[in-house]
């Protein structure tokens, strides 16, 4: 069994999942909204293998468990799944860069979360996202979708969990 942890910029997770879950009437006044966007667990799982594989002090354990950036992963989906494969003995021949669209989920919560994945036929390339995007200009991006106290609510999502974020970052391929 190899651990794999995908992570992506919190300023990225917290607002597309608002408007996902605002398909069934989440909000940022729910007590859980920040449980999707946080990587705390994602730490404590890291950390958790991390000493696990350092005390039984196996050499092939060492660069274990791996942790993906998804926004690397959309940018160099070939040289991302080429080093993964590599660590985890698959033949990168095998794995599939396109496919058929199976078309829009016909709910509208599982459209709100998984639409633009079912309608896709390969990753959508573009999108362009920063590694450390400016906070202050995504507030004012969040300000004008939703509104001030939502986009504030965002913001101290967001850095309560920039901390984890960042320190898996640095251990991403």
């Amino acid at each position: 069994m190899t651990p794999v942890i995908i992570i992506r910029h919190p300023a990225y997770v917290f607002p597309s999942w608002l408007r996902a879950a605002a398909s069934y009437g989440a909000s940022v006044d729910s007590p859980k909204f920040k449980i999707p966007g946080s990587l705390r667990w994602q730490r404590f799982i890291y950390d958790f293998y991390r000493t696990y594989y350092d005390k039984i002090d196996d050499e092939e354990k060492k660069g274990l468990p791996i942790v993906i950036d998804g926004d690397d992963l959309v940018e160099d989906t070939q040289g991302q799944m080429k080093k993964f494969c590599g660590l985890v003995g698959l033949d990168e021949s095998g794995i599939q860069y396109s496919w058929e669209s199976a078309g829009r989920p016909t709910d509208n919560v599982s459209n709100a979360f998984i639409g633009n994945l079912k309608e896709s036929t390969g990753v959508i390339k573009g999108l362009s996202f920063s590694r450390d995007p400016d906070l202050d200009e995504q507030v004012k991006k969040w300000t004008e979708e939703w509104d001030e106290e939502t986009a504030g609510k965002l913001r101290e999502a967001v850095l309560s969990s920039l901390p984890d974020y960042r320190y898996l970052r640095t251990r991403c391929l």
